[in-house]
């Protein structure tokens, strides 16, 4: 799995993503200047790519208004690159996650990938925080250490 998580780091410069580090996780933390950070990750067997991205944090009020925004947004972007949202409970946040097959991976498929993938989490975010539901600015730091996602 080493081999494959070294390729998916040489892919990821060769698409001109900007690896900030490596995550404790052994995954890669990407940040698009002015873009929500994402983190990237091997999993599995067959291997597969897992991109994440936390959306926000889980509001103190307004938890269930959230939440029903989060199942209907889930269902409305079913379509869009097979983006799930859903929410970390150990970190109380809101993530967007999205698997890929590695194999089918290249670094133009993983450009296009998460160019696709980072759409879809800043539409949703406007959506939510235009709400009330998240606040307007979008996490632009790294996750905490340790984050699973």
């Amino acid at each position: 799995m080493k081999d494959l998580e070294q390729l998916l780091a040489q892919w990821s410069q060769q698409a001109g993503l900007q690896l900030e580090r490596e995550t404790e996780s052994g995954g890669l933390l990407v940040r698009l200047p002015g873009r929500l950070c994402l983190n990237m990750e091997m999993i599995a067997e067959p291997p597969r790519v897992l991109l994440s991205s936390v959306l926000g944090p889980m509001p103190a009020q307004g938890c269930l208004e959230l939440l029903t925004e989060l199942m209907a947004a889930n269902c409305r972007f079913a379509g869009t690159d097979g983006a799930t949202i859903g929410l970390d409970i150990e970190n109380d946040t809101v993530v967007l996650a999205r698997q890929y097959d590695f194999a089918a991976l290249s670094p133009d498929v993983l450009r296009q990938a998460v160019k696709s993938f980072t759409e879809v989490g800043e539409q949703l975010r406007r959506t939510i925080a235009d709400r009330g539901l998240l606040p307007k600015d979008p996490f632009r730091q790294p996750p905490p250490a340790g984050m699973p996602v």
